[in-house]
């Protein structure tokens, strides 16, 4: 097999202790390919939190993709990496319950705090909202679609979304959005402007989504500019949809205790 490529992986991989060049050039598909392909390893290794060995990695992948010998027999290594990803799956199962606590605990604080502020009114749900503006329009029940405009943060004010950033507006169905923003929309008329504080059970729970943790508390200034009549259904997506934090994932089977 050639190892043209592999230089190119390297680059990608390389990534990972900041070594490699700021924008690494490429010559042909083939390379800039390898290249994408070193640098999704290395995403998915900071993303599961797994330390290497930089040296080793480059000689494990050199000695496989060129058939050389490697340093131990298929059986070997086999077990190697069960055992590597029984301790790993341990390791991020503390983390996991460390930031859902963590999460937690700041939330309900927050959701403490908030409370007590001038104008905020706390639905028995859970779910907080002030009215930065009051609009006078159409209410959408839960068979429409609403445009909105919405910027979304953590407690501690970190942004995890911004239609205002994108330059446009988001709609989408009633039924697609997380319980927290479905509460709240069934109350807003058009032209409002609200403030959400919307706790995990309203957003995504023990799980989170994307960039959100575990039992995170989310703060949301939500703008409904219209309602309108919800589109056709779509066809079943080929590949997963990432969607903002506002909108809820096709519901799954419920985490374990």
């Amino acid at each position: 097999m050639k190892l043209k490529w592999l230089a190119v992986l390297t680059i990608g991989l390389l990534a990972l202790d900041g070594s490699a060049a700021d924008k690494p050039v490429v010559k042909d598909e083939k390379e800039k390919i390898s290249y994408h392909v070193g640098v999704e390893i290395a995403k998915n290794l900071k993303r599961q939190g797994i330390e290497v060995e930089m040296e080793s990695v480059l000689r494990g992948l050199k000695d496989e993709l060129s058939a050389q010998k490697s340093l131990a027999n298929d059986e070997e290594h086999r077990a190697i990496i069960s055992d590597f990803q029984v301790e790993l799956r341990r390791k991020q199962a503390l983390a996991l319950k460390k930031a859902s606590e963590e999460n937690k605990k700041a939330g309900d604080a927050f959701l403490a705090e908030n409370k007590a502020k001038k104008d905020v009114v706390t639905l028995p749900s859970g779910l907080q909202y002030k009215i930065l503006k009051a609009g006078n329009g159409k209410i959408p029940t839960d068979t429409d679609a609403v445009k909105c405009h919405y910027r979304g943060t953590l407690v501690n004010g970190t942004e995890i979304d911004s239609s205002y950033k994108k330059g446009q507006p988001a709609t989408h169905q009633m039924s697609r959005i997380i319980p927290g923003w479905k509460e709240a929309l069934k109350l807003m008329p058009e032209g409002s402007k609200w403030q959400l504080v919307v706790p995990p059970q309203l957003a995504y729970g023990a799980r989170g989504f994307a960039n959100v943790g575990p039992n995170a508390t989310l703060v949301f200034e939500l703008e409904l500019l219209s309602v309108e009549k919800p589109a056709p259904a779509p066809a079943a997506p080929k590949t997963a949809v990432v969607m903002p934090p506002g909108f809820s994932p096709v519901p799954g089977p419920k985490p374990g205790k």
